[in-house]
C-alpha cells in the first residue's frame, strides 16, 4: 500500500502548498478552500464564481 511521507509545512509563502512523498514521487500541491461544504462532481474549477470568498493573496 502506497503512503505519504515527508509532509511538510512550507511557511511564508504565497499561496497554501503541502509538500510530500507519495509512492517514492516528490509532489508540491498547491491548493485553495474554497466556501462549499460538498464539492460537487460537476464543479467547473474554470468557473470564476468557485473563487468568491476566498483570501486574497499577500502582496
Amino acid at each position: 500500500m502506497e503512503e505519504i511521507i515527508e509532509l511538510q509545512p512550507i511557511p511564508d509563502v504565497h499561496i497554501p502548498v503541502m509538500k510530500f512523498k507519495f509512492d517514492g514521487i516528490s509532489i508540491d500541491l498547491p491548493y485553495a478552500s474554497i466556501s462549499l461544504l460538498v464539492v460537487p462532481e460537476d464543479l467547473d474549477i474554470s468557473d470564476l464564481s468557485v473563487l468568491y470568498n476566498i483570501d486574497e493573496p499577500i502582496t
